[in-house]
């Protein structure tokens, strides 16, 4: 599991928001972003993650804006969050794919995507470290044109 919690990882992306507007609507739905990602952790202890419900927008926060919070706030490189995506790829031991055993950690992954679950985009606990093949082809939904495990 990982150390940091949701909650601070929200703060800490929510923080490197320039737009102070934008920041303002992201802090309101902070509560609802750690519960959902409560929710997540509970239902993924029980094998259950197909019970986790989508949630396309929060509020007045958009899909695209929970969205940036992971690409520019985490997985850029200079990202206010980014120390927290360095810290959650380097939590596989041997620096191993966990997904494949094989490859070398290179990214995070979202296990539910954040395309299609926003509100979860940088919830520490849906995040996987994978490498670059895992994050490409073995996956359910298919990310790249095929998979081969």
């Amino acid at each position: 599991m990982p150390l940091q919690s949701a909650a601070d990882v929200l703060a800490t992306c929510i923080g490197g928001v320039a737009d102070p507007a934008q920041r303002l609507r992201l802090q309101a739905i902070t509560g609802q972003l750690v519960a959902d990602a409560a929710n997540y952790d509970q239902l993924a202890r029980i094998q259950s993650l197909h019970q986790v419900v989508r949630a396309p927008n929060v509020d007045a926060v958009t899909r695209s804006e929970l969205e940036a919070l992971y690409s520019k706030q985490m997985s850029a490189t200079n990202g206010a969050a980014r120390g927290i995506y360095s810290a959650l790829r380097n939590a596989a031991p041997n620096g191993k794919c966990p997904l494949c055993g094989i490859g070398t950690v290179t990214v995070l992954d979202h296990h539910l995507p954040k395309a299609r679950y926003p509100n979860l985009s940088v919830c520490p606990f849906n995040l996987v470290p994978a490498c670059d093949f895992c994050n490409m082809y073995n996956r359910p939904l298919r990310k790249g044109v095929r998979s081969f495990f």
